[in-house]
């Protein structure tokens, strides 16, 4: 028991030495400190530009689509013209040719 005894009070007397001493950092301490905080930095920075790129990447892509979707439009629009175009003149020239014939739906 007074081995016990012995051990604890040695490892009290220990923490109370060291919690003294941990309340003061050291130089080098503190160099990791900077260096936690230059890496933290670091990896923000690098996460910003890397979020950057996609941005552009993304920017790039949309007006791509917009200028693709635009032409697309354009000639959606073109054919709907010729193909208005082609069927009026189809029912015109049919009425012309054949008078007698009714083309509306009953």
């Amino acid at each position: 028991m007074k081995k016990l005894t012995a051990a604890a009070g040695a490892a009290i007397c220990a923490a109370v030495l060291l919690a003294g001493c941990s309340s003061t950092p050291t130089r080098a301490d503190l160099m990791r400190g900077h260096a936690a905080d230059t890496q933290a930095q670091a990896a923000t920075k690098n996460r910003l530009a890397a979020d950057w790129d996609r941005g552009q990447a993304a920017i790039a892509s949309g007006e791509k689509k917009i200028k693709d979707g635009e032409r697309l439009v354009n000639e959606g629009k073109r054919e709907l013209r010729q193909g208005q175009r082609l069927v009026r003149d189809s029912e015109r020239e049919f009425k012309q040719n054949f008078p007698d014939l009714s083309i509306s739906a009953k």
